[in-house]
């Protein structure tokens, strides 16, 4: 074959009776052939060479075997190496062509030549991919990649980005292999030809036929096959057809699927290689079998597996060994089977069975069986359960870390060889350098000092630009943090003003609610205004802006403040103490010293849990002030205090609701410092935080006194109070405390959770929803999944940040757990960006709306997913056997399995672990609910719930709709009505006529008859 005479050809090189081909390689100019050799070094001509070789491997091959001899240049000769890497490949000969490549790497490495040392790499993950060790592959797919993204090189990222999707797929992951795949056909599509788009179009066409999605991948084949056919790909094309005939096969169109197998082997019958012609006598085999001719399939599998031992030096394909015993064992020859299943797995060794390991231990199993050796077909299944493709796989992380060893040893041995080349050529400028010494000794040392005056002048120049560009990339940094902070903060606020506008516009909204809905929208733009505030006033102490300075009384100030913030403390039950020492004075800024203390107080607030403490002391030391505020909150990490000053930084960026920007405790500090203080802070996780202000004291209570005039005197400004947060039971919504006083309709109104951790935004959303849906509220993430899992509601709404679990882990575990997999999941964030879209429908996320959101879109979206719930729910309902029917039943109720495919898959063992309980248990007349779900390990609420949601049945009426099915199926085999009543677990022959009748119009008596007389 082809692969062996070319393997052999290269290797015949390091042979002694070689000495005639050496002879000739020096005799004969290695720029005669079909390859160009001349100017390799540059890219135009290397690329020229390249497509040479691919249009002529096997002269290529022979000119290039020659000319590798006789190069000197180390340049030519990586070159070279990589071009007879290509010619082996297209010849298949890759054993060969891994030789070239790694020799062409390791000469790319000592030449420093990124390029080239990109394409050898290429080729050595092209050969493990295609090769059965997509492990490998992937490895080196995924660094080649992140150079691309590197170096902008959006030409080649398509490629490399397709063949990650490659290796995904041969690795059974087709999720990420489908994602690949699209995310390379838009690089391919602006950058590369046709030819390319088309073959990923291929890649995407044959993932959607392995998942199922016919249509779709007969659209994308189709597609393909129009562009191969126009630029005249004739390989391509052939393997477009035969997926398309997978296609036509999977929808039991077989003629047109014969059709396009057809065309396929008449191609490869003329034009190769064989192992495509294999491939195509396996796809009309596999037809045949489908159509239960196995005499035809045989025969055609032997033709494909006589090929494929040629190939593999008679090493048998496992592939095809499994179809061709599955063959004979369905032809009733288990014998034949069991010799064909232990060759092959006697010549082919667990680390290249992969994926058909499993499929001959089973036939193996099977086979032993059938001839009557059921110790041995007992062995036999034991085996495949436990199957080798761990052991495969830890072995291809083994051969991955081998080839990073010898990666590495090559860029050392590269780096050692750069090094003793400098080497050499230092100690030759030395000795030159010492041999002219004593003649020029004046004019160097002149040029040495002039050399060196200059360097010193450049390397400063440098470092200082460098640091100025250091300085603005962090400034910029830092803004550019600032502006998304408040872009993410004011969508929380404009939410809760759009909303209410919205709704004020209905011309039916009672006075009192309008008044209601005025005021949020005033409390929000209030909130906006104070953080338009906080970055304006930042501004103008950067800007150095000077402020009158005033005589303060500072005791009073702190003392006027904790008082009008103590609802805020109240509101989470948290305990405030004050500790405020008379007689502190100073002069200053009396507004900006009150955001200093509103600050602070409020920071302690927001990071402080229910129930916490918090402590405010002012002292008077000496001549100094000393402010302390103390909060056993959740405090920060050493690296989190090292930044808590600094510009546009948040702490605590975790924490959703809290809101800001980052500039209130660098407002802090500059105002301190401003007033020539100092502010310092302590905090250890979990146990709380201690910040200290000091500001220098000028004088006393009794000075101040007698130099302030009266009206000054007495006057302390207030702090602007923080706004409280909205009662939430001012909202008409039932919390989880109050859940079970909610009215007589909730009982029938669909029940939505909303989940939150700002209060505002909870009982906004719920106000919307209430006339439609009971709504359930909780802005503790952990406590909704609970009462999630506990009340099963209709739809869970949730936001993406919060501070303990986030949206996507709330989703996790909403789909883990079988009693709340079906529930639909819509994400109402204020990340809008494309990033955090992709991730929700990955994590099964139903619908995703970005704040501000239209209430009417709200109330659209939630009606729209539960009605698409029970649309589903209507469809999974099992299907009665109406009574002039007269085909044979198969006993047992089945799902309806188009209906089905609207579950996820755990929806979907929840079914079927449904119905084999009541497989087991439905002739028990002590069959109820409490029965069945303790079997399916729920509570009865949970069961009622899930069944409800799932088929629109309660657990009685699915279990009575299960037993009369069977009952109607014993009815038309002619059994006796008494006796079937019993047997599907009747308690009487009355209540089970009534409830026949109830469900297919007639008593069971008029069924029998009918059934009779149809017959």
């Amino acid at each position: 074959m082809a692969k062996q005479l070319f393997s052999s050809c290269y290797l015949c090189f390091s042979k002694p009776v070689c000495f005639y081909w050496l002879l000739a390689a020096v005799l004969l100019p290695s720029n005669v052939g079909a390859v160009d050799l001349v100017g390799l070094h540059q890219e135009p001509n290397f690329s020229r060479a390249i497509q040479q070789v691919e249009d002529a491997p096997a002269e290529s091959l022979s000119q290039l075997s020659l000319a590798i001899v006789r190069v000197d240049s180390t340049d030519r000769k990586a070159r070279i190496s990589y071009l007879m890497g290509r010619a082996n490949m297209a010849l298949g000969a890759p054993d060969a062509a891994i030789v070239n490549y790694q020799d062409s790497r390791e000469l790319a490495l000592a030449l420093a030549d990124d390029e080239l040392l990109h394409r050898s790499d290429y080729g050595i993950a092209s050969i493990y991919l295609y090769h059965d060790n997509p492990v490998l592959a992937l490895d080196i797919f995924k660094r080649l990649r992140i150079n691309d993204e590197k170096r902008g090189n959006l030409k080649r990222l398509g490629s490399t980005l397709n063949n990650i999707g490659v290796s995904y797929r041969l690795l059974g992951k087709l999720d990420l292999a489908m994602q690949y795949f699209i995310e390379a056909l838009v690089y391919k599509e602006q950058y590369e030809n046709p030819i390319s788009v088309a073959r990923t179009l291929t890649n995407i066409g044959e993932i959607e036929l392995d998942m199922g999605q016919f249509d779709a991948a007969k659209a994308r084949l189709l597609q393909a096959e129009m562009i191969f056919t126009q630029e005249e790909r004739g390989k391509d094309l052939m393997r477009v057809l035969n997926l398309l005939g997978n296609v036509e096969a999977s929808a039991g169109q077989f003629d047109a699927a014969m059709r396009h197998y057809q065309k396929a082997l008449d191609y490869y019958q003329r034009h190769g290689p064989e192992a495509a012609l294999a491939q195509s006598y396996q796809n009309i085999a596999d037809l045949y079998a489908r159509q239960n001719q196995p005499d035809k399939s045989i025969a055609l599998y032997e033709k494909a597996l006589e090929l494929s031992d040629d190939l593999s030096d008679g090493v048998l394909s496992p592939d095809i060994a499994v179809r061709l015993g599955n063959a004979y064992f369905d032809k009733q020859q288990p014998a034949v089977a069991l010799e064909i299943y232990q060759q092959a797995m006697a010549q082919v060794g667990t680390r290249t069975l992969g994926a058909y390991e499993g499929p001959l231990l089973l036939g193996l199993s099977r086979a032993s069986e059938a001839m009557g050796d059921y110790q041995q077909a007992l062995a036999y299944l034991k085996q495949f359960q436990s199957s080798t493709l761990g052991l495969q796989h830890s072995e291809m992380r083994m051969q991955a870390q081998e080839l990073h060893q010898k990666f590495g040893v090559a860029e050392k041995e590269a780096s050692i060889r750069l090094l003793e080349q400098e080497n050499a050529l230092r100690e030759s400028e030395l000795a030159a350098q010492a041999y002219q010494r004593n003649f020029w000794l004046s004019g160097s040392l002149v040029l040495l000092l002039g050399f060196s005056f200059l360097t010193y002048r450049q390397r400063s120049r440098r470092l200082l630009m460098a640091e100025k560009a250091s300085v603005t990339e962090t400034i910029l940094e830092k803004k550019r943090t600032l502006f998304a902070n408040i872009s993410h903060e004011f969508r929380t606020p404009l939410t809760l003003i759009l909303g209410p506008l919205h709704q004020l516009k209905s011309a039916d909204t009672p006075e009192l609610k309008r008044q209601s809905l005025l005021a949020q929208i005033e409390l929000n733009a209030q909130r906006m205004l104070r953080m338009v505030e906080q970055v304006l006033q930042l501004a103008k102490l950067e800007a150095g802006e000077e402020r009158d300075a005033k005589r303060v009384l500072l005791d009073q100030l702190v003392a006027q403040t904790t008082l009008e913030l103590r609802p805020l403390f109240e509101q989470k039950r948290i305990q405030l103490t004050t500790a405020i020492a008379p007689d502190c004075c100073l002069i200053g800024d009396h507004d900006l010293l009150e955001k200093v203390v509103v600050n602070l107080l409020s920071n302690a607030v927001k990071y402080t849990p229910e129930g916490g403490r918090v402590a405010a002391s002012l002292t008077a030391e000496n001549e100094k002030l000393k402010l302390v505020v103390t909060d056993s909150g959740i405090g920060m990490t050493d690296e989190a205090m090292k930044q808590i000053f600094e510009r546009f930084v948040r702490a605590h960026v975790d924490v959703e609701g809290t809101a800001g920007v980052g500039i209130g405790l660098a407002l802090v500090k500059e105002v301190v410092e401003a007033h020539k203080g100092e502010i310092s802070v302590s905090s250890r996780v979990n146990e709380g935080t201690v910040f200290t202000v000091v500001l220098p004291r000028y004088m006393t209570l009794e000075a101040l006194a007698t130099s302030l005039p009266a009206s000054e005197s007495g006057q302390v400004l207030s702090a602007a109070p923080l706004p409280a947060t909205q009662s939430a039971a001012a909202s008409p919504v039932a919390s989880n405390s109050d859940s079970e006083q909610a009215s007589a309709d909730d009982s029938v109104r669909p029940k939505v959770l909303i989940i939150d951790d700002h209060p505002e935004i909870v009982a906004m959303v719920a106000d919307v929803l209430a006339n439609q849906y009971h709504c359930i509220t909780e802005t503790d993430s952990p406590t909704a999944v609970q009462i999630a899992i506990e009340q099963v509601p209709d739809l869970i709404i949730t936001d993406l940040m919060m501070p303990s679990l986030d949206g996507f882990e709330v989703s996790r575990l909403i789909r883990d757990n079988p009693a709340t997999s079906h529930i639909p999941l819509m994400l109402l964030t204020a990340k809008g960006d494309d990033e955090s879209r992709l991730k929700a429908w990955q994590s099964d996320i139903d619908a995703y709306l970005s704040k501000p959101f239209n209430p009417d879109e709200l109330q659209l979206r939630c009606a729209g997913l539960i009605k698409v719930r029970r649309l589903i729910a209507q469809k999974l309902q099992l299907r009665d056997p109406q009574p002039e029917q007269s085909a044979e039943s198969s006993g047992t109720p089945q799902p309806n399995q188009e209906s089905a495919a609207g579950l996820n898959q755990r929806d979907r063992q929840f079914v079927e672990k449904l119905e084999g309980v009541l497989a087991q248990h439905y002739s028990q007349s002590s069959l109820d609910k409490a029965l069945i779900a303790n079997a399916v390990a729920m509570s009865e609420r949970q069961l009622q719930r899930k069944m409800q949601a799932l088929f629109g049945q309660t657990p009685t009426d699915y279990v009575r709709s299960f037993r009369l099915k069977l009952a109607a199926d014993a009815l038309q085999a002619g059994e006796a009505v008494t006796q079937v009543a019993s047997a599907v677990g009747f308690s009487s022959p009355a209540y089970f006529s009534q409830c026949f009748k109830q469900k297919f119009g007639m008593s069971p008596s008029d069924f029998v008859r009918q059934q009779t007389s149809s017959g």
